[in-house]
């Protein structure tokens, strides 16, 4: 799979037609993994988390049941309950920093991603708890083209009845190994387990050069990272089907996934930065990207 081919499947699946909602990238090395889990357990006990279940928090949208909290790791604050690094632009990457920086392991994790990191966030789910179907805008335009924003999942502490969904598959993700995670397809995660589980889930902006460090097809750039082989890297899940979802404007969807969403291309940049050229086309919202699951 080559970069083109990947954001062709990037497309596809945003319109929910099939096309690329997860693939495994590899996994890391077991020395790395058990510090960085250390690492975790150290921030779980004396960080600061904010509350996605507060009706305030901004990712309460998403309709989130029992406990769900999140460490935020990669701001301008330098504080793990400050939610408002989550957002950004490529700019906005330089005025960012890692909150608990002296943690070694995560700070290795971290820069495989390099300049292209949005956020990085470490999020719990107790048990019998969840995160609703909801669906991301994970495109937005601009004159020149289309910018991708792409999250990835790396399970620092799961069990066997932690699951996220992905349109309307359901997988398990295994401790220790990177997901790419389509957020823009509709989406849910949920734990039904005895334990805690805890994901590191981070933001990316996606170009050529995060493709080949972190994608199958190229060298990794960190011997403690094991890319997955190509014919390794797909993954087919569970048949699960939503019978709702949310939207980020608030609208509840009940008629399925296949309700017609498309791409915005960069006419749409046009059209609502200069609609008196464009009144013989029909107004569409201008996408935004936030973070969820």
């Amino acid at each position: 799979m080559h970069y083109g081919q990947f954001k062709t499947g990037l497309r596809d699946a945003y319109e929910h037609r099939g096309g690329i909602k997860s693939l495994r990238l590899g996994s890391l090395a077991l020395d790395w993994f058990t510090e960085i889990q250390r690492e975790a357990a150290f921030i779980i006990n004396s960080g600061s988390s904010s509350d996605v279940t507060a009706s305030g928090h901004v990712t309460n949208w998403t309709r989130p049941t029992g406990q769900v909290r999140q460490f935020s790791l990669f701001n301008s604050s330098g504080r793990s309950d400050d939610t408002t690094g989550d957002y950004g632009y490529r700019g906005d990457v330089k005025k960012k920093k890692l909150v608990f920086p002296q943690l070694k392991s995560m700070a290795r994790f971290a820069a495989l991603f390099g300049s292209s990191l949005r956020n990085l966030r470490l999020n719990g789910m107790g048990t019998q708890s969840a995160l609703s179907a909801h669906e991301e805008n994970s495109m937005s335009v601009r004159a020149l083209g289309t910018d991708h924003i792409v999250r990835f999942h790396l399970p620092v502490f799961s069990n066997p009845k932690a699951h996220v969904h992905l349109d309307d598959e359901r997988f398990h993700y295994r401790e220790g190994e990177l997901y790419f995670f389509h957020h823009g397809c509709v989406h849910a995660a949920a734990n039904h387990g005895t334990t805690a589980r805890y994901h590191l889930v981070f933001d990316c902006f996606l170009d050529e050069t995060l493709f080949e460090n972190v994608f199958p097809g190229s060298p990794s750039p960190d011997s403690g990272f094991d890319k997955a082989l190509i014919d390794d890297a797909s993954m087919q899940g569970e048949p699960f089907v939503f019978p709702e979802f949310v939207c980020e404007d608030g609208r509840v969807i009940k008629t399925g996934i296949r309700y017609g969403r498309k791409a915005p291309t960069p006419i749409d940049f046009y059209r609502n930065n200069y609609p008196s050229l464009f009144k013989w086309l029909p107004q569409t919202r201008l996408a935004q990207t936030t973070p969820g699951a």
